[in-house]
């Protein structure tokens, strides 16, 4: 990804090209990188979903609220201990993932019923928006392709190898 990517546009109108043209590579952001920050700012994310729908905390007073006066996107600040300590903790929770792997994967298969490779890779990924063809999303406010205010995540890692593809977003209890 390139060091500077350009900053959604303002006008609501040209917001659905800049996601057209955003997702595809937005998932290669490093996240808390300015492209990262660029592509999320007028998105509705995951970190702002709970509060959105009444059931989390934090981003009840931000979401939505996509540019100060100045028109300068609004980055994500981390505003309790426990988002705090899982964004420094992410890696140490991904490696505790891979180092327990069989466990995951054995639970994975009796309780879930999904079966995963005995090896794969994990890389750290960026942001994910929600397509508005996807099922989930249909007959919603996301599911229209002119939708200004796309649905976006971003997972702590990929776990993939050739024909298999994981997303993984890991929470710690400490």
């Amino acid at each position: 990804p390139t060091e500077h990517y350009p900053e959604p546009p303002v006008d609501f109108s040209s917001r659905p090209a800049y996601f057209a043209s955003c997702a595809p590579i937005a998932p290669t952001f490093k996240q808390r990188t300015q492209p990262w920050f660029a592509a999320r700012s007028v998105a509705c994310t995951a970190s702002a979903t709970a509060s959105i729908l009444g059931v989390g905390f934090g981003y009840s007073d931000n979401h939505f609220r996509m540019f100060d006066k100045q028109q300068q996107p609004q980055p994500l600040q981390a505003k309790s201990l426990p988002m705090e300590w899982g964004i420094r903790h992410e890696m140490c929770g991904i490696a505790s993932v891979m180092r327990s792997f069989k466990q995951v994967q054995a639970y994975l298969s009796s309780e879930h019923q999904v079966l995963m490779p005995s090896k794969v890779c994990v890389c750290e990924q960026g942001l994910h928006f929600v397509s508005p063809s996807h099922p989930l999303v249909q007959d919603t406010i996301f599911g229209s392709p002119f939708n200004i205010v796309p649905l976006a995540a971003s997972p702590d890692a990929l776990m993939c190898c050739e024909g298999f593809r994981m997303l993984i977003e890991v929470k710690s209890a400490c």
